[in-house]
């Protein structure tokens, strides 16, 4: 980024001087992106976050991450532009993947001189609770 200043000078009798200053802006700092969660809290960029799936609990409901959770700051543009994207993935395998559902989100911010930083947050929803037999009959002897 180039700022021009221009100092004009007048005296009594009419003479002029003009002098241009060029002031060079040199940004090399990318822009910082924070994401906070209603309930995972603040997170970190690369996180892998397990949730134990509690489908079965009545109101039971994971909050996705938006694009709107993230809050951009840049050392020189106050406004950085945000590209956000989300991708779900239901596994086949559950045993073999070690999740129900993988949901990858990325957060990129580009600031005005095309420094850019990318966040990134895996959350996959696990189920590591073994199921419980109800209405088991009793044993019995028959003869």
């Amino acid at each position: 980024m180039i700022i021009t200043r221009i100092y004009t000078v007048s005296d009594a009798c009419g003479n002029t001087a003009i002098c241009e200053q060029l002031i060079t802006v040199i940004d090399e700092e990318v822009p910082v992106i924070t994401v906070q969660h209603p309930t995972l809290g603040i997170l970190s960029n690369g996180e892998i976050i397990s949730v134990q799936c509690e489908s079965n609990t009545a109101g039971w409901e994971l909050e996705a991450l938006l694009e709107g959770m993230a809050i951009v700051t840049d050392n020189c543009s106050q406004d950085a532009s945000v590209e956000f994207t989300a991708a779900s993935q239901i596994s086949n395998e559950c045993e073999a993947d070690g999740y129900l559902l993988q949901m990858t989100y990325q957060w990129i911010a580009s600031d005005n001189c095309g420094n850019t930083a990318s966040f990134n947050v895996v959350i996959q929803v696990v189920d590591t609770i073994a199921p419980v037999l109800v209405g088991v009959p009793d044993d019995i002897t028959v003869s």
